[in-house]
């Protein structure tokens, strides 16, 4: 791989964006035959000299653990390699999202493991940190926060919206079994597919799709669209239900502690929907990696009619049988459901949603379910 020839245009940007960074350094096109390269590109200091051999590592999202331990297999071959050729090391890594807690435990491990390594971190959203110590060069800037344009009153640029959500699972999910996805499996080809298929108007797919498109989450052509930059895309939807969980209510069934799940909940008749969220629905799914006590349910009424139609009452946390909650995006969550047994369940991906912002390994299990399970955070 090397950065004139490689095909993937994200790797020559960040090596662009880097030597824009770093004044008095030029592209070292050719510095070894093609066969005998270890490196991805070679830097060249022009007042001294001096050489940076520079690998590049694109990392999934750059949680919290990731950029260290990437830091940490780096340096046992791009360190011994660059000293053959008495040049500074550098890792250069490419991540979807700026990690601020990630980037300060990646300073705290080179410093105290392998102070010899430079590293650069560039970042879709915009972000660019490097540290070369053999040229007392430290840069970190953060990406810059964009002021988001007003929406009109026919247009809405929110992503994120209840029927966007829905119609982002059938995009997304499509090619997912009917054990971890309860929604349409068509393949979407142009916006009045999407309409028809969401079961929303013609309307609401059009301003979706344009939204998608003006955020650089979609290449629009003809008529027809696909998902472009898939990870990012997903990594804002994680971030942004992370940032705002539910307000669960701790709730006891009054008929006494029930076996399962569906002993309680039913629905039946009238009954209003509900479904199974949380660490209870990954274990429901058969994608449990993490767990805590507790059982979350979302429900499309309000609390006051759950519980009248249930036999709840609220409870203090050390008593409660479960914890509900009525369904912010009532869509999104009901529509894609799938049944689990005699129980309703959200589907995976809601379930990795719901989950990341729960207490204890919420975000380990979540970043499991979407990382490993559903590899929505590989750009296909």
């Amino acid at each position: 791989m090397t950065p004139t020839s490689r095909a993937d245009q994200l790797e020559r940007s960040a090596l662009g964006r880097l030597l824009a960074e770093l004044r008095g350094f030029t592209l070292d096109v050719a510095p070894l035959p093609l066969a005998e390269r270890q490196f991805d590109a070679i830097l060249r200091h022009t007042k001294s000299g001096r050489t940076v051999a520079v690998e590049i590592k694109r990392i999934t999202h750059g949680r919290t653990g990731e950029i260290p331990a990437t830091l940490a297999l780096a340096s046992f071959h791009l360190g011994g390699a660059a000293r053959e050729l008495d040049a500074q090391p550098l890792l250069l890594l490419l991540a979807p999202l700026w990690n601020d807690r990630a980037l300060q435990m990646a300073k705290e491990f080179v410093a105290r493991h392998v102070p010899f390594l430079g590293w650069a971190l560039v970042t879709d959203d915009g972000g660019l940190a490097v540290s070369l110590p053999k040229f007392k060069i430290d840069v970190v800037l953060p990406p810059k926060l964009k002021a988001p344009r007003a929406p009109t009153a026919r247009q809405s640029t929110d992503l994120f919206t209840d029927a966007n959500r829905w119609m982002l699972k059938i995009l997304l999910l499509q090619r997912l079994p009917t054990n971890l996805w309860g929604g349409p499996r068509d393949k979407i080809g142009g916006v009045p597919q999407l309409s028809r298929v969401a079961g929303l108007t013609p309307e609401s797919a059009y301003r979706f799709v344009k939204a998608l498109d003006a955020q650089g989450f979609a290449h629009v052509e003809r008529g027809s669209f696909q998902l472009v930059r898939r990870a990012v895309l997903v990594e804002q939807w994680l971030a942004q239900d992370a940032a705002r969980s539910l307000p669960w209510q701790p709730v006891r069934w009054r008929r006494g502690r029930p076996d399962e799940v569906e002993e309680v909940f039913t629905v039946a008749g009238d009954a209003p929907k509900y479904a199974v969220t949380g660490f209870e629905a990954c274990k429901s799914l058969g994608l449990l990696h993490a767990s805590t006590p507790g059982i979350q349910i979302q429900v499309e009424c309000g609390l006051d009619e759950a519980m009248r139609v249930w036999k709840l009452e609220p409870s203090p946390p050390a008593e409660a049988h479960f914890s509900i909650a009525r369904a912010r995006f009532p869509l999104s969550v009901f529509s894609g459901a799938v049944v689990c047994g005699h129980r309703t369940v959200v589907d995976a991906l809601q379930a990795a949603l719901d989950v990341r912002s729960c207490a204890g390994r919420g975000v380990e299990q979540s970043d499991y379910i979407v990382r490993d399970v559903l590899r929505l955070l590989e750009n296909p």
